[in-house]
């Protein structure tokens, strides 16, 4: 859970950060709050659009400025095969709220691959679409 309130550090648009590496490691520094407007209304990880196969991670996410209702469902459609993945999730709701003011979902979809491109939906419990991205990984 920890990768998640670092990735919405760097994903999360309101703070400036700088890179540097020393040899073999590479490190960051983040400057709280210094940064743009903040976030957009919703963003993911992997982000919607094609992806270098690195970005393939076992626990993937959905942060949004607005809570997920309850009896939400989340899937992730494999779209070569057309066929739902098993998805373990977990509703952090805004316990990762450190910088950005945003719910969280992780999500973990059992059997991605890659190359492979997958649509990520959150529904509510009647149906009606909540948020849908598609992300497509490729081999660079």
């Amino acid at each position: 859970p920890y990768a998640f309130a670092h990735r919405r550090h760097l994903l999360g648009g309101n703070n400036d950060v700088s890179w540097s590496n020393t040899g073999g490691a590479g490190c960051n520094q983040l400057y709280w709050g210094t940064g743009g407007s903040g976030p957009d209304a919703w963003y993911a990880w992997p982000p919607a659009g094609y992806a270098p196969e690195e970005a393939l991670v076992s626990w993937w996410q959905l942060s949004s400025d607005v809570d997920f209702p309850d009896g939400f469902v989340l899937t992730v459609r494999n779209l070569s095969t057309g066929s739902d993945l098993s998805v373990t999730v977990q509703d952090l709701g805004s316990e990762w709220n450190l910088t950005d003011g945003m719910y969280t979902l992780g999500f973990s979809p059992s059997g991605a691959t890659t190359p492979g491109s997958y649509q990520v939906t959150v529904t509510r419990s009647d149906g009606t679409p909540l948020y849908q991205y598609t992300v497509a990984f490729v081999s660079c």
